[in-house]
């Protein structure tokens, strides 16, 4: 009876076998849970790297899809230094090749970084001396025999073939037929543009401040042709109608791809991309900067080919996807982003506010509906002739 009255009162417990069977149900639990975190850590390590392999795959695809001359060019300018980040070459319907964005660019993102060492310039091609002797310092007073000095240098790289440090470069820029410039029309083509200002700005008339091509024919007589008779080492040929035609491909190479690194430029109307715009830490912060007049304004002014750089095609200005500017204490030229970009669309530069007469004398194309004057311009001449 003692123990009957005790039994209420004392706590009972659970049997041993009931505890064994609680302890197993838990531990079962916890390694589904377990299962389960290790499946889901699994899934998304999957997926991760499945993405990271359709990119890479998209990648090797796109660099398959390149010609070997492309592939050469991009190989040699990493070689060279230059830095593409999140951009490469592109074909592209209506405009053909041009820059591809293979990634989501932003407003700020640096895509193009050039050092000096790799641009070409009449001081840093292979006849720097001749062309410096020839010229006896006249370059830093006449813009305009600073790019003839540069259409002389890009025709003595070119005579050296392969040998020439350029030549990846080079290889890949068109043939003279291929720009599409004036220069490479035939006589029946020609007489289309007859009573144009772009073919009277092309050959005729006398304008040294004229951007190239103008006045082709006597700069030919009085610049191209004495140089390689005073340094025949530097010739692609003897014949004098090859070597002519040469002098017309560099001059288009020149118009239609070299920039004027640090131009001032107080001119609206001018190429927006002509003056690297300087580094400016006071803009840091700044959600919206204006960068319309803040190019740089040195003592004088350098034509150069930038590789890279002339990959991207022409929109209006205020449609123009990168500013191009040079920073001067690491001697990088570089191309930032103004708007953003989504992967796989063109990444657009601005040639300027010019109307289609010079753009089809300067670059070989004219703009669908230019809102800065279509057609060709004919001289008041013309008109009551």
């Amino acid at each position: 009876r003692a123990r009957d009255r005790a039994c209420p009162l004392s706590k009972p417990r659970p049997s041993l076998g009931r505890t064994c069977n609680m302890a197993g149900r838990d531990k079962r639990k916890a390694d589904a849970d377990a299962s389960k975190s290790a499946a889901k850590a699994g899934k998304k390590a999957n997926t991760a790297a499945g993405a990271k392999g359709a990119a890479a795959s998209k990648s090797k695809a796109h660099h398959d899809s390149l010609s070997a001359t492309e592939r050469a060019y991009l190989a040699w300018m990493k070689s060279a230094g230059v830095r593409l980040t999140g951009v490469s070459i592109g074909v592209f319907p209506g405009t053909g090749r041009g820059c591809l964005a293979v990634t989501d660019l932003k407003q700020g993102d640096v895509v193009v970084e050039v050092p000096e060492s790799a641009i070409l310039t009449a001081e840093t091609c292979c006849a720097k001396d001749a062309l410096r002797q020839f010229f006896d310092g006249e370059l830093d007073s006449a813009p305009r025999l600073d790019r003839e000095a540069l259409v002389l240098a890009v025709m003595c790289e070119i005579a050296r073939g392969n040998e020439s440090n350029l030549a990846p470069y080079l290889n890949q820029l068109p043939n003279l037929r291929a720009t599409h410039s004036p220069l490479a029309w035939r006589a029946d083509e020609l007489y289309e543009l007859k009573g144009t200002t772009c073919l009277h700005r092309t050959f005729d008339q006398e304008d040294e401040s004229a951007e190239l091509p103008s006045m082709t024919h006597e700069h030919w007589r009085l610049v191209a042709k004495p140089f390689f008779e005073k340094y025949p080492q530097y010739k692609v040929s003897d014949d004098e109608l090859f070597l002519k035609k040469t002098y017309l491909h560099a001059t288009a190479l020149v118009a239609g791809f070299s920039f004027t690194l640090g131009e001032e430029d107080d001119d609206e109307d001018e190429e927006a991309f002509e003056g690297c715009v300087p580094v400016n830490d006071e803009n840091d912060g700044d959600e919206h900067p204006d960068h319309s007049h803040d190019h740089e304004q040195p003592h004088q002014s350098t034509q150069a080919m930038v590789p890279f750089w002339d990959m991207l095609n022409h929109v209006e200005p205020n449609r123009a996807c990168v500013r191009l500017e040079y920073d001067e204490h690491a001697q990088v030229l570089k191309m930032v982003m103004v708007r953003d970009v989504k992967n796989g669309e063109q990444v657009f530069n601005t040639y300027g506010a010019l109307g289609d007469d010079e753009l089809l004398r300067r670059y070989g194309f004219v703009s669908p509906h230019n809102p800065h004057g279509g057609n060709a311009e004919v001289s008041l001449r013309e008109v009551v002739a």
